[in-house]
């Protein structure tokens, strides 16, 4: 009998994303527990199933989840599926910037205004 080497999951969060889907996942490894936080309800059962067993295969999450069936999905507290959008937190330095880009185009839009006004009156016949 051969001894199989196996390498220990670490606690570790991964994210990935799905743009066809509009989808972000959070994926929370915690010993044995596993958290996926998704932030829309857009995959299917067989979809999270396929989903968790190709992290299993990938090494993210422990190998026994590679033999995940639908059934199990909702059950035990060991793997939670959870639908929540508030995980994905942007960076304050975006909305600064945001905020710059706003106001350069509400400031161009009221100039352009003023000058296309002020031609509208120096033009009109009297």
């Amino acid at each position: 009998m051969t001894a199989m080497k196996t390498e220990a999951i670490t606690d570790a969060t991964y994210e990935f994303d799905f743009p066809r889907l509009d989808t972000l996942l959070q994926v929370e490894v915690a010993g044995r527990a596993i958290v996926i936080r998704a932030t829309r309800d857009t995959f299917d059962a067989g979809r999270k199933v396929a989903f968790i067993r190709e992290l299993a295969s990938e090494g993210f999450i422990p190998g026994e989840y590679a033999w995940v069936a639908e059934r199990e999905l909702g059950e035990g507290d060991e793997l939670r599926w959870v639908v929540d959008c508030r995980w994905p937190e942007l960076p304050a330095a975006w909305s600064a910037e945001a905020r710059r880009l706003l106001r350069r185009w509400l400031m161009g839009a009221i100039v352009l205004w003023i000058g296309l006004m002020s031609v509208f009156v120096c033009l009109r016949p009297v």
